[in-house]
Order: structure tokens, then sequence, then C-alpha cells
């Protein structure tokens, strides 16, 4: 009962992190065990008002209204059958598991939107030499490990790297970042080039697209950042030389 009532949520793996609800501070991305631990404690106290326990071994009975017309209507709700839904093996109902997936991917599309407006930012303020076919972007963003492990955990590890429970180094290859970015916007992004007029001293200033080629994960579980190198290749017909 002090849990239901309690202004902290705890979450993830055995419950280990936890949501302070007095915090005027929220989350970029709500990780998805957060969001799926407040809908119970939601669900938890609509059930705790509508039927409020006495005590732990007499279940309070529904008081009989003593208005005519309240009292048919009371018994008219109470004899509607209530209808029985199957359940999945993490204990939620369907509908319940249905919603929690599509809040899941939900979360994963907007972690990745963040990530690809990201890159963009990075390829923007960068200086791009005209001759350069691929150019390289790094850039951090803060991720929980549930959202990592959401998004990232079905890529192998890197073959240089050691076993370890803390640190996670992934190596994503042209047809793996194409996949994992597939529906996400920006879709493909542009950076600002430099290219030397003929016999000229000033420069021609033209907008160069770039599409992604691959993409480095370094990921930390004790500082909970994703440290990224993102290559990104020039497309063809728009390249300048």
């Amino acid at each position: 009962m002090t849990d239901l009532f309690s202004r902290t949520i705890r979450y993830g793996v055995d419950n280990s992190q936890t949501f302070d609800l007095n915090s005027s501070e929220m989350p970029a991305v709500i990780p998805v065990d957060l969001a799926i631990a407040m809908r119970h404690r939601i669900l938890a106290l609509i059930n705790y008002t509508i039927d409020p326990p006495t005590s732990e071994n007499n279940p309070p009975q529904p008081a009989t209204p003593t208005n005519g017309k309240k009292r048919k209507a009371a018994e008219s709700a109470s004899s509607i059958p209530v209808s029985s839904s199957s359940t999945t093996p993490n204990g939620l109902d369907t509908k319940q598991e249905k919603a929690a997936t599509k809040f899941a991917a939900t979360a994963r599309k907007a972690q990745l939107t963040a990530i690809a407006k990201q890159i963009q930012k990075e390829l923007k303020n960068k200086r791009i030499d005209s001759h350069a076919f691929v150019e390289t972007v790094s850039t951090q963003i803060s991720m929980s490990a549930l959202e990592f492990d959401a998004i990232f955990s079905s890529y192998q590890e890197a073959p240089d790297t050691a076993s370890s429970k803390v640190l996670s180094h992934k190596t994503l290859t042209t047809d793996q970042t194409k996949n994992l970015f597939e529906g996400i916007k920006p879709s493909e992004f542009s950076g600002t080039m430099f290219v030397q007029r003929n016999f000229q001293p000033s420069l021609k200033v033209v907008t160069q697209k770039f599409s992604l080629s691959s993409l480095d994960i370094k990921y930390s579980r004790n500082t909970l950042l994703a440290k990224f190198s993102i290559v990104l290749s020039a497309k063809g017909d728009d390249h300048y030389f």
C-alpha cells in the first residue's frame, strides 16, 4: 500500500531505477519500462479508488443504495459479466501487451529521430572540403541502458571489444545502418561545401547532400552516454569537384 502512494516510481531491471514524481524535469525520451510502470501505478490507483480495501481478509462489499433508481442501476451494473482476456507471459493482458508494444515502437522511433537530428546538426556545423567523397561526424547522446538495448542489442559487439558488462562497442554496416534508420526523418542529410571558383579568390558556397554509410557506437552503462561516429557518403549527382 505504501508503494501505491509513493512519489517515487521504480522501474527497470529488478526495479533498480527510480523516477521522482516531484521532479520538474522530464527525460527527453521516456524509457519504455518507466511508461509501463507509470501506467500500472495509474491503474492501481483507479482500482483502489473504485474498490478500496477495508482489511486483508475481508474485501469490501459494495454498499447498496437506498434510493430506488440508484439501487436498480447498481444492481444492473453488478449483473454485467466481466469479460475475461488472455494474459501474456509478462502478466499483461492482450490489450496491454499491444499498447506496450506500440509505445516501445514509438519510443524507439523518437530516439532514432533524435539521433538523426543530431547527425544533421553536427554535419551542418562542419566546413566540408569540395573534394570530400565521404564525411565523418561525431556526436553523443544520453541514453538509459534500457533505451540502448531496445535499439542496439540485436547487433553484435565489434570484434575488438573486450568482454564487459559496462562498455559496449558496436559497428553497423551500410545495410544495417540504412535499415535501422528506415522511415526516420531526416532521411537524408545536407552540409555546406565551399568550392573554389576558377581563377577567382572567392569561394562558392553550395549545399551537398549526404546519405548514411556506417555507424560506430560506444556506450557506457556507467555514464549512460552513447558516443556515435557516423560516416556519410556524398550523393552522386549533387557532388561538386
